[in-house]
């Protein structure tokens, strides 16, 4: 029968240990779809103006809506959605990590009647990101 010293027993388990997998890796990033939903204290709404503050892979508005958007600096957007504009989903942001949907911050630049073109004042308005 053969004996092993300690030494050859703790060369053992640090030669098993390295041969195991490790901690598993992080979790793939998942990008995907957050709305923006509008509340405003108007009814007549034509066009608005928003900013989104974070990274932005693409933009698409509902049916309906004519949407153009802009880079603002490296990581925000202005975003500019026209038509009969009503309170609930504005655009849909597809973003490169749902996780990191904390970070964004979005705000109405301006907005206007669509009935006699006249500026409202933005301070009213609240967007609100839903993932």
């Amino acid at each position: 029968m053969i004996r092993l010293s300690r030494a050859s027993w703790a060369a053992a388990f640090v030669l098993l240990a390295a041969c195991s997998d490790g901690p598993s890796p992080p979790p793939p990033i998942k990008g995907g779809p957050v709305r923006l939903v509008l509340q405003a204290p108007q009814f007549d709404i034509g066009a608005v103006m928003i900013r989104v503050n974070g990274p932005v892979d693409s933009v698409t508005a509902p049916t309906g809506y004519v949407m153009s958007r802009a880079p603002v600096g490296v990581s925000a957007q202005r975003i500019v959605v026209a038509g009969n504009i009503a309170n609930g989903d504005l655009v849909t942001l597809w973003i490169p990590d749902l996780e990191q949907v904390g970070i964004y911050s979005t705000f109405v630049e301006q907005a206007a009647s669509r009935l006699t073109y006249a500026l409202y004042d933005p301070s009213g308005f609240s967007l609100l990101l839903v993932k």
